[in-house]
């Protein structure tokens, strides 16, 4: 989306026309393998579930599910150190995270990421 300060993460086009339809978090800080954030989107018939890697100061308000704006932001030239994506809700901030990387899984993986973008 133009007016935010990040570019759009390539993952995903247009974010912001899909709903939240499931969210699941796996994962402590302290375990070997890095936590993750499962998110489900939905547009029409059309379903989509990403996989975020390490995700950190993850809010939720009263208002989730209903986003009205999701984004998925490149914060890459922040340079946060294993931070380079910033996910949330631009107009009633329902939700928002960032994260060290995120994965599109392929339908009916049974919540195992494919080796697509990060």
């Amino acid at each position: 989306m133009t007016d935010l300060k990040y570019p759009d993460h390539p993952i995903l086009t247009a974010p912001w026309v899909y709903q939240v339809t499931d969210l699941h978090y796996h994962g402590m800080p302290w375990d070997k393998e890095d936590p993750f954030l499962d998110l489900t989107l939905t547009k029409g018939t059309e379903t989509v579930q990403l996989r975020f890697i390490r995700p950190i100061s993850l809010t939720i308000s009263e208002d989730f599910p209903t986003q009205l704006g999701l984004f998925i932001s490149d914060i890459s030239t922040m340079g946060w150190e294993g931070i380079l994506i910033e996910v949330g809700d631009f107009e009633n901030q329902s939700i928002h995270f960032y994260a060290k990387a995120v994965k599109r899984c392929e339908h009916g993986e049974g919540g195992k990421a494919s080796p697509a973008t990060s």
